[in-house]
């Protein structure tokens, strides 16, 4: 790697990922690995502007010196622009090791199916329900009308 090349990399950027009750992180790191539905990409300082819809996921970012830290979310909104990078997630767990939130965000994604799927049965439910009393109105009605004549 050439001196110009360890520039790049160990440049510093600002990264913020946000949930929609707190700033989970907010500083200055020198690369960010995500992942969309094309696949894995990085980010390193003097990233063109770019947006993506993330996939659930484990971000990887680091700084110069230090460990690689993880935070798992399950989708999102990825947003470089002019230097900085955003994310925005319904949810977002940091952990020290990758495999742990593996399982946490695996873990979190099938209580989240499960959720989804008792919520569309009632929504049916309740559908079935407004249906059969539509029809019983209608019934009532139609007697009410015949019994006028």
């Amino acid at each position: 790697m050439t001196s110009d090349q360890l520039k790049i990399t160990e440049t510093l950027f600002s990264v913020k990922i946000f949930t929609p009750s707190q700033a989970v992180v907010d500083e200055k790191i020198c690369s960010l690995i995500a992942e969309d539905r094309s696949g894995y990409f990085g980010i390193q300082a003097g990233h063109i502007n770019f947006l993506t819809v993330l996939v659930p996921t484990i971000l990887r970012f680091r700084k110069r010196s230090e460990k690689e830290r993880y935070i798992g979310i399950n989708g999102g909104i990825l947003k470089v622009e002019n230097g900085s990078v955003t994310v925005a997630a319904r949810e977002a767990i940091a952990g020290e090791e990758m495999a742990e939130l593996e399982e946490i965000l695996s873990i979190e994604m099938a209580k989240e199916a499960s959720d989804e799927k008792r919520t569309r049965i009632s929504l049916e439910r309740m559908g079935l329900m407004i249906m059969r009393n539509f029809l019983s109105f209608e019934r009532i009605g139609r007697a009410a009308m015949s019994s006028g004549e």
